[in-house]
C-alpha cells in the first residue's frame, strides 16, 4: 500500500513540476517522495532530466548548486553563471547569496568572479561583459567592503553610462 503511494505521490509531483519547473517546491516534494533527499548523485540525475526536458527553465539549473561542493560545484556554477550573466539576469546575486553561507562555496564563487574580472581586464572584453563589475559591486557591499564596492560601481558607471537605474547603487 505505501509504495503504491509513493509512486502515486511521485506521478503527481513530475506532472507538477512538469506543469511549472520553476517552482523549488515541488522539487523538493518529489525528491521526498522518491527518497533522494540525501543522494546527492540521484537528485543531479533527477535536475539533469528536467533541465534536459525543459532547457529555458532556472531552477533544474540552480538547484545542482545546493547539493554539490568543491570541483563539482565549480563546474556547474561556471556555466550557470556565464550564461545567466550573459543574458544579462539581473537577480543572480539575489540567487547566489544562499549560497555564500557555505563558505567553501562563496570562496569558489569569489574566485570565480575574481578570475571573470581579471579575463575582462586582461582582453578588454568579455562575452557577458560589464555584468560581472555589476556581481562584483554586489558581493563587495554583501561582504562590507565598501571601498572596493565603491570602485567597482564607479567601474560599472563608467562603462555602462546609459544605465540610470546603477546610479541609484552609489
Amino acid at each position: 500500500m505505501a509504495s503504491q503511494q509513493s509512486s502515486e505521490a511521485i506521478e503527481i509531483y513530475e506532472k507538477l513540476v512538469t506543469s511549472n519547473p520553476d517552482n523549488g517546491v515541488y522539487y523538493k516534494a518529489l525528491e521526498k517522495a522518491m527518497g533522494i533527499e540525501t543522494s546527492t548523485e540521484q537528485r543531479l540525475e533527477l535536475y539533469k532530466r528536467f533541465e534536459e526536458k525543459f532547457p529555458r527553465a532556472i531552477l533544474p539549473r540552480r538547484l545542482p548548486l545546493n547539493c554539490t561542493s568543491g570541483e563539482q560545484f565549480l563546474s556547474i556554477l561556471r556555466p550557470y553563471m556565464e550564461s545567466t550573466l550573459a543574458k544579462g539576469v539581473p537577480p543572480l546575486f539575489t540567487d547566489l547569496r544562499p549560497l555564500y553561507k557555505d563558505s567553501s562555496k562563496a570562496k569558489i564563487i569569489g574566485n570565480l568572479v575574481e578570475d571573470m574580472v581579471t579575463n575582462l581586464e586582461r582582453v578588454s572584453k568579455f562575452s557577458p561583459g560589464t555584468e560581472i563589475i555589476s556581481y562584483s559591486f554586489q558581493i563587495y557591499k554583501f561582504t562590507g567592503n565598501y571601498f572596493a564596492a565603491l570602485v567597482y560601481i564607479s567601474i560599472f558607471i563608467v562603462c555602462r553610462f546609459d544605465i540610470i537605474t546603477e546610479y541609484f547603487f552609489r
